[in-house]
Formats: structure tokens, C-alpha cells, sequence
């Protein structure tokens, strides 16, 4: 009989995966289940999972004092093991993922609830942040990817001292920085280059000097092929996207490209066009419409595999994703009135149909409305049914007064029907629009449905989630 030990090191590697990520499930917010255990189990399992457990690396020193005191001793001694090459630091040669916030707190004397030891702790964590960031990174010799989650109340030279750190590392390729970037942010971005991706966000559109690093970044990173920007939407307006991409000696190779809060403007697909024909994944949420792009992709045979977008979907965008087919991932978000048409929804039937052989994912967002809002008709559902190959599927749904007061749950039935005729259909996700007069029945009475429907079909392969919409 095959005992535990006599497993190959593939197979029991993948029992160890899966046995820590189910117990992270159910005992989500613990720190009983810190996988780092696992080395504990034996030599041979220490090697194996050695490797898998240090490949991500947490330098997050907390912003408050209600956190535990380890909280603030642990990122001490990691930084203090790391930058004088101590032998505890030889685990760290796996990591290949950094995530690091400091938002080092100000001691407040008059706080009864801080401790010496936590005193001690949070000075101690500064001083070593201050005299070690640098030999801490400058140790992570195959960083590949760092995600840093910004605060204004960083030192700037701490700030820099991580970007400079990052730039002698020519193992990255990744780059992420999240949080408040304002007008006043000393952060310069300068000793970094030749990455792969780059995601950015900021807070104000004052940014000007930051902006322009973020463009020196892109032109100095030659085989770039993901860009993903996120801008406040507090912001008035989207910036345009020749703001970030300067003029390029060479075309970019961009893959996937995520755009929120930045607008394509037709001056940016003549000049900018050539960067995008490797591109499979598109997310566009702008606050303008892009009269230009889509016609721009279809006459340049540049055929996305995703796409998610809150622009207008009729005439451009429609005509564009009939033109090819291989679509596998759609995300539309019906917002504007002139969308809200019978017409412009058999629209989006029949692209669906279009694509039927190859689609994965479709996700439908819209507000209340007359058009969305009504039932899918027998020709409607016919040509979603043959998207044979459809793992997720979200839909926006509602109920009205006269039905819940009948109980007629048609329009909530109609879509776990349809989600039935899909052999690999895996999630539904229906969304339930917001009515403030009958929401609380609403929901109830979709739960009632939804429970009566499973107990009713005994094949039902996917699971359901509701929730109302956003």
C-alpha cells in the first residue's frame, strides 16, 4: 500500500498545495495555517515546500498601533537577516514576489495602550527601515515582481532608496505602485527600466512631474507588454493616453492593456496604433467615448481574446467584435441611454452568437431600463445557448412590484434555465438591480427561487451566486 513518504516529489508537493489552501479557506484571517509549518513535517518536505512557501515576501509595516507587536518585530528581523547576508537569509533565494507598504506611525506618549515592548518595537522597525531598506532589496537577488501600496506620509528618502534598490536588480520585470501620489511627491521613479509590466495608480491629475516619470519609465522599458493605469475617479477628467506613452523610437509590444481614467483620443490611436497590434486583453473604462479605436482595430486585423468596457456599445463597438471571431472573454457595461434600445440588445445577442465557439467569460451590466431590463426572447436565448464552451456567465436581472406580489419569478428562472444548457458553465453570477421600494422582498424572494430551483434540478454543475448590482 503507497504510504505518504512514497509519493513523488510532484504529487506530494500538489497534496501539500492543496491541503493549505483549503484549510486558508476555511480558516481564513487565522494564523494557525501559516503554510511556513509544512517544513516542519520533514527534511524531505522542508526542500520540496521551501521553495514554493518563501516565493512571495511581506514587508508591510503597519500604519497604527493596534496591530500585535509582531507585526512590527518580524519586518525588522527579516531586513536585518537580508542586509548583513546572515545564513537565516538563505530562504530568501526563492523569492521572486515583494509586497511592501511602510507607513511607519508617529508614537503618541499620552497613549496608555502602547506597551515598552511595542514602544521599542515601532522605533527599532524605523530605525532599521531607514539604515536597511536598501541592502534588504539589493539581497533579493531573483526579484522578478514587486507591488508597493504607497503613502504620502513615506520619507521620501526611504521612497527612493526602495526605487533605487529595485533599479540594480535586472531580474525585474514587474512593477506595481498603489496609493496616494499627489502634487507634492518627491518619488522618482528614474533607476528603473527594461520591464515587462508596469501597473500605476494616482490620486489627482495635478501629478504632472510623476506623470512624466511614469512616461519615462514606459520609454526606457523597451519590451513592455502590460500597462495598467487606474486614476481617481474623483478626477474630473481622464487624462489623455499620449500623457504616459511618449513617442517611441519602436512599437511596443503590448499584450494586455488596462486602461481606467484614461481616455484614447483620436490624435492617440494614429500615433499610438502601432503599439497595439499584439494585443489580446483590453480594459477601457473611460468618461468619454472612443470614436476612433474600435474602427481603428478591426482595419488594423488586431482581434482581442478580452475585452471589458463601460463605452458606448452601438455602432462602433458592435461592428467592430462582428468582424472577427475568437472572443473569449467579454465584459460590456451598458450605461449610456443611447444603448438602451431593443435593437442595440439584439445587438449584443448576435455578437455572442458570433463568437459562440470560442467565448469563456461574458459579464452584462446595465442600469434599470426598459430594453435591458425585459426578458430574453426564444431568439435571444437560442443564440447565447450555443456558447458551448462558457465557464462564467453575469447577468443583471430585477423584479417588479406586479411580480413579486404575484410571485412570478420568470425573469430570475429564465437565466438558471439557460445556464443549464451549458455543459462547462461553472459560476452564474446574477446581479439584482437596486429598487430602494422593493429591495428587501427582492432579494428574499430570488433566494426562496434559487433554493427551490437546486432542490428542484438535481443536476445543477455550477454554483450561483446573487447579489445586488453595483
Amino acid at each position: 500500500m503507497c504510504g505518504f513518504n512514497d509519493l513523488p516529489d510532484e504529487l506530494l508537493l500538489e497534496v501539500l498545495s492543496v491541503m493549505v489552501s483549503s484549510d486558508s479557506k476555511k480558516q481564513r484571517g487565522t494564523r494557525n495555517q501559516d503554510p511556513r509549518t509544512l517544513r516542519l513535517v520533514s527534511k524531505r518536505v522542508n526542500v520540496l515546500v521551501t521553495p514554493w512557501v518563501f516565493s512571495d515576501l511581506h514587508l508591510n509595516i503597519p500604519v497604527a498601533f493596534g496591530f500585535e507587536l509582531s507585526d512590527w518585530v518580524r519586518p525588522t528581523e527579516i531586513m536585518n537577516a537580508l542586509a548583513t547576508s546572515s545564513p537565516l537569509a538563505r530562504i530568501f533565494e526563492h523569492t521572486t514576489v515583494l509586497y511592501v507598504s511602510i507607513r511607519l506611525p508617529i508614537p503618541n506618549q499620552t497613549d496608555e495602550t502602547i506597551t515598552p515592548e511595542l514602544g521599542a518595537a515601532v522605533l527599532q522597525a524605523k530605525r532599521t527601515v531607514q539604515q536597511h531598506l536598501f541592502a534588504t532589496v539589493v539581497a533579493l537577488k531573483n526579484l522578478r515582481s514587486v507591488s508597493w501600496v504607497y503613502y504620502t506620509l513615506e520619507p521620501p528618502d526611504i521612497m527612493n532608496d526602495l526605487v533605487r534598490a529595485l533599479g540594480t536588480l535586472k531580474s525585474l520585470t514587474h512593477f506595481e505602485l498603489y496609493g496616494q501620489i499627489d502634487s507634492v511627491t518627491t518619488l522618482s521613479l528614474q533607476p528603473l527600466c527594461n520591464l515587462h509590466s508596469v501597473k500605476i495608480s494616482w490620486s489627482s491629475y495635478q501629478t504632472k512631474a510623476f506623470l512624466l516619470q511614469v512616461a519615462q519609465l514606459i520609454e526606457h522599458s523597451p519590451n513592455l507588454q502590460e500597462l495598467v493605469t487606474y486614476n481617481s475617479p474623483h478626477t474630473m477628467e481622464d487624462l489623455p493616453f499620449s500623457t504616459l506613452v511618449p513617442p517611441l523610437p519602436q512599437p511596443l509590444s503590448l499584450t494586455k492593456l488596462d486602461l481606467n481614467g484614461v481616455e484614447i483620443t483620436p490624435e492617440d490611436v494614429h500615433t499610438h496604433i502601432r503599439h497595439f497590434h499584439n494585443l489580446k486583453s483590453l480594459k477601457y473604462k473611460s468618461k468619454e467615448n472612443p470614436s476612433s479605436l474600435w474602427p481603428s482595430l478591426g482595419e488594423h486585423n488586431i482581434h482581442l481574446k478580452s475585452l471589458s468596457t463601460n463605452t458606448k456599445i452601438y455602432p462602433l463597438l458592435s461592428d467592430y467584435l462582428i468582424s472577427y471571431t475568437g472572443l473569449e472573454e467579454l465584459h460590456l457595461e451598458a450605461k449610456h441611454l443611447a444603448d438602451n434600445s431593443s435593437d442595440v440588445v439584439d445587438k449584443f445577442y448576435s455578437i455572442l452568437a458570433h463568437h459562440h465557439r470560442t467565448l469563456k467569460r461574458v459579464q452584462l451590466k446595465y442600469p434599470p431600463g426598459k430594453a435591458w431590463a425585459q426578458k430574453p426572447t426564444d431568439a435571444q436565448l437560442e443564440g447565447i445557448s450555443k456558447c458551448n464552451k462558457l465557464e462564467e456567465l453575469l447577468v443583471n436581472f430585477s423584479f417588479t412590484r406586479e411580480e413579486l406580489r404575484s410571485k412570478n419569478a420568470a425573469s430570475m428562472t429564465i437565466w438558471l434555465q439557460t445556464a443549464m444548457r451549458f455543459p462547462k458553465l461553472e459560476h452564474l453570477r446574477l446581479r439584482l438591480l437596486r429598487d430602494s421600494r422593493v429591495a428587501h422582498d427582492a432579494i428574499k424572494f430570488s433566494k426562496k427561487i434559487l433554493k427551490q430551483f437546486e432542490r428542484d434540478s438535481k443536476a445543477v454543475h455550477f454554483d450561483t451566486e446573487i447579489r445586488f448590482a453595483t
